[in-house]
C-alpha cells in the first residue's frame, strides 16, 4: 500500500493542505515576478530620479516587454506547473489523473461550457469595468498592465498567444481547479467550493482593476470544473476567455453596437446575453447529473450525491 501524504493522514485536513499549498506557490510566483521588475529597475539606475515609481514601472513594462512576456510563462509553468505536481505529489500522494480530473470529458461537456462563457462574456466585461469606476484610483495602474498586451507584428502576436491565452489556461487551470478545488471540493459542497476558489482565484491575480471580470469567470470556470467533470473544458475557456480580452485590447474586436462611447458594455447587452449563459450553465447541470447517476449505479453510496 503506497504510504500516505502528510495532509492525508488521520487527524490532517487535505483542504488546508490544498489552500497552504496553492498560497505558497502563488507567492513564489509573485516573488519571482517581483524580482524579475525589481532586476530591470536596477538596470534602469539611471532614470531612477527622472520619473515617479508608476512611471518608471510603465516604462519598463513598455521596453522590456518580450523578456518580461517569456520569463513570465517561463515561472508559470515552473511555480503553477512543476511545483504544484511536485507539492501534490509530495503532501498528497494520491491518483493525479482522478483527483485533478484529466479524463477527457464528455462529448456535450465542451459546448455546453463554450456556450455558458459566451452569455457571461459581456457581463464578466461590464462587472470589470463598474469595478474599476467604483475605485477610480485603479485607472492611474491601468497603464502598467495593458502595455503588456500590444501586440505590433505576427511574433508578437504569437508571443502573446502563448503567454496570455495558453499558458495561463494550462498552469492556472491546474493549479487552481486541478489542485485546489480539486481538493477542497472533497470536503466542501457546491456551491461553496465554486465561490471559494472562484473568489480564491480572482484574488490571487492581483489585479485589482479587473477584479469584477474575474470573480465572474473565476466562479464560472470553478462550476465548469465541477458539473463537466474534468478540467479540460475550464481549460478551453479560460484560453478563449483571456483570447478575447487580447482582442478587445488591441482593437480587433470591433463592436460599436456592444459599447458606450466611454468603452463601457451596453448593459442591455450583458443582459440579452444571460438566457446564452443559462443555457450553458442547465446543459452542464444535465450532464453533472448523469454523470452521477453513472456513478452512482457503480457506488450506491454516490446516491447522497444525487
Amino acid at each position: 500500500m503506497a504510504e500516505l501524504g502528510f495532509w492525508e493522514r488521520k487527524g490532517k485536513s487535505p483542504a488546508l493542505g490544498a489552500l497552504i499549498g496553492v498560497t505558497l506557490i502563488a507567492a513564489l510566483y509573485s516573488l519571482a515576478g517581483n524580482v524579475l521588475i525589481s532586476a530591470y529597475m536596477l538596470g534602469d539606475m539611471g532614470r531612477l530620479g527622472q520619473a515617479d515609481w508608476n512611471e518608471l514601472r510603465h516604462g519598463i513594462m513598455n521596453r522590456y516587454r518580450d523578456p518580461i512576456l517569456v520569463l513570465t510563462t517561463v515561472f508559470e509553468f515552473l511555480f503553477f506547473g512543476a511545483g504544484t505536481y511536485l507539492l501534490f505529489r509530495r503532501w498528497h500522494a494520491r491518483p493525479l489523473r482522478k483527483s485533478f480530473r484529466l479524463a477527457l470529458p464528455s462529448p456535450a461537456a465542451l459546448p455546453s461550457a463554450l456556450i455558458g462563457a459566451a452569455g457571461l462574456f459581456p457581463l464578466a466585461l461590464l462587472a470589470g469595468e463598474i469595478f474599476e469606476r467604483a475605485f477610480p484610483f485603479l485607472r492611474e495602474l491601468e497603464g502598467q498592465g495593458s502595455s503588456l498586451l500590444t501586440a505590433s507584428s505576427p511574433g508578437s502576436w504569437a508571443l502573446l498567444v502563448a503567454s496570455i491565452c495558453v499558458t495561463p489556461a494550462l498552469c492556472e487551470e491546474f493549479l487552481f481547479r486541478g489542485y485546489f478545488q480539486g481538493t477542497l471540493g472533497r470536503v466542501v459542497r457546491s456551491p461553496w467550493s465554486w465561490l471559494i476558489t472562484g473568489t480564491f482565484f480572482a484574488l490571487v491575480h492581483q489585479n485589482y482593476i479587473g477584479l469584477g471580470a474575474l470573480l465572474v469567470i473565476g466562479i464560472y470556470l470553478a462550476y465548469v470544473f465541477d458539473s463537466g467533470g474534468s478540467i479540460w473544458p475550464g481549460m478551453l475557456v479560460h484560453f478563449l476567455y483571456n483570447g478575447g480580452v487580447l482582442l478587445l485590447a488591441n482593437g480587433r474586436l470591433r463592436m460599436p453596437w456592444a459599447f458606450e462611447a466611454d468603452g463601457l458594455v451596453r448593459p442591455i447587452i450583458a443582459v440579452a446575453a444571460l438566457p446564452l449563459a443559462a443555457a450553458g450553465v442547465v446543459s452542464l447541470a444535465i450532464i453533472k447529473r448523469r454523470r452521477l447517476s453513472a456513478e452512482a449505479r457503480e457506488d450506491p453510496r454516490l446516491h447522497a450525491l444525487l
